[in-house]
């Protein structure tokens, strides 16, 4: 009932017909009121998604975090009037009637809230595979509360030393400036998908297979009919082979290839990637072939 907006309303007992008949047709063995509060409190602790040793470290955090401990003897003993809060604990004033304890931590309606000590710990965790801003916010608020912890988290993958190595620092002035390329399959077939950064225009070619030969081939074409990039952004295979590596040279311009296990960081390419399927998607559904 935390989550709703609830209101009282008093009704006399002789219009409440449902309630009143229920009452008086009760099993005769029912659960008692303490088994079922007993479940609920301790459903945050058992559905939290961390090791045990990592739950020892967090119970010892929130033991040692003076902010939370306060908060914690406010919800035993119950709150003061709000001009006499404390400025550290001000910020979970509003939040008061969703604030549980449970097994000696501090949960905020189902989300744990963690102690200053462990937050850059938890950024960590949750910034493993080095995902993107919003998806570790998502990540984060499914399980997780602090003050500002969008903030903390926007400023901590801001500052990842490994993600900065894949942004590009990139100012385009015009297009076919910068392109990003990238090789898919859809349908038991091999696509080469082309788009320029200025004016998000793609360009889409069927490949017989996904060798750099063929891919210098499709380029060729592509550069001959619309002119030759500074730039061209990419996966690894087959653009860091020495094939490719040739091509660049002889046709000057430079390639920039990004990390396999981190594909969004090549974003431009992912995108004219997500474009290109959804149209091979219609044309097959609607019987045509797009080319």
């Amino acid at each position: 009932m935390l989550n709703y907006d609830t209101q009282v309303i008093y009704k006399p007992g002789k219009y409440l017909y449902i309630p009143d008949t229920l009452s008086r047709a009760f099993l005769n063995e029912t659960n008692t009121v303490e088994s079922e509060l007993d479940y609920s409190v301790h459903t945050p602790v058992n559905h939290l998604p961390v090791s045990e040793n990592l739950k020892n470290d967090l119970k010892q955090a929130t033991h040692s975090d003076q902010q939370l401990q306060l908060i914690i003897n406010f919800v035993h003993k119950g709150w003061p009037k709000k001009k006499c809060i404390p400025e550290l604990a001000q910020h979970f004033y509003k939040l008061r009637e969703f604030l549980v304890i449970c097994d000696n931590l501090l949960f905020f309606k189902h989300k744990l809230v963690v102690p200053l000590k462990l937050r850059k710990y938890m950024l960590t965790k949750l910034h493993e595979g080095h995902i993107g801003i919003e998806n570790v916010k998502i990540r984060a608020r499914q399980i997780f509360y602090w003050p500002c912890l969008s903030q903390d988290i926007e400023l901590f993958i801001k500052s990842c030393k490994i993600c900065e190595r894949f942004i590009i620092h990139y100012q385009i002035d015009h297009g076919r400036e910068y392109l990003g390329v990238d090789i898919f399959s859809y349908a038991n077939k091999s696509y080469l998908v082309i788009m320029d950064a200025y004016s998000n225009w793609l360009e889409l070619i069927l490949i017989k297979n996904k060798s750099a030969h063929e891919v210098i081939l499709k380029l060729k074409s592509v550069f001959s009919k619309y002119g030759c990039p500074d730039l061209l952004v990419c996966d690894n295979v087959p653009f860091n082979s020495y094939l490719m590596s040739q091509f660049s040279k002889e046709w000057n311009f430079d390639i920039v290839t990004r990390s396999p296990y981190y594909p969004k960081s090549n974003g431009l390419a992912e995108k004219a990637v997500g474009i290109a399927k959804t149209l091979l998607k219609k044309s097959i559904e609607e019987g045509k072939d797009i080319f």
